[in-house]
């Protein structure tokens, strides 16, 4: 099976079991899904991944989308916990639009400083305890291969 085959096998499993799961989301979260909508944020989804799987991502490489690249970790951890306390306490008293958009612009100012002053002054350390780490298990590795080649 090609590439190009899996992945549209992928996306049509993809939108069935996405467009047929919207009647239950909509009664469950008590709002209405627009089909057209669903279906293209699916198909986004599967368009950069057909893009990445031909490397076809060349103009991705500018210095902006790799920012925008490194802040989806910091983005997932912020929005999952302090994006959620927002939603629950602000979403009765405030305008919904509001919060969602206040909400977006501060987890993602907020993954911009974790990135910026957290996760790249750490990395250096990191890596230099890492890369020690694997100097030592390298050279363990390479004492021992020696001692084993030795005794046959």
């Amino acid at each position: 099976m090609t590439r190009l085959s899996m992945i549209a096998v992928a996306w049509v499993l993809a939108m069935n079991k996405g467009l047929n799961r919207l009647d239950g989301l909509e009664s469950h979260y008590n709002t209405i899904f627009d089909p057209i909508v669903t279906g293209s944020v699916i198909s986004s989804f599967f368009l950069i991944f057909a893009l990445v799987s031909f490397k076809r991502t060349g103009w991705f490489a500018d210095r902006n989308w790799i920012l925008l690249g490194s802040l989806t970790y910091p983005l997932y951890l912020v929005h999952q916990n302090v994006g959620f306390m927002i939603f629950n306490i602000a979403y009765p008293y405030i305008n919904p639009t509001l919060v969602f958009i206040s909400t977006l612009l501060f987890v993602m100012l907020t993954s911009y400083f974790v990135h910026k002053y957290i996760e790249l002054k750490i990395s250096v350390s990191l890596r230099n305890v890492i890369t020690n780490f694997l100097n030592i298990i390298i050279s363990i590795k390479k004492r021992y291969t020696g001692l084993a080649e030795a005794r046959r």
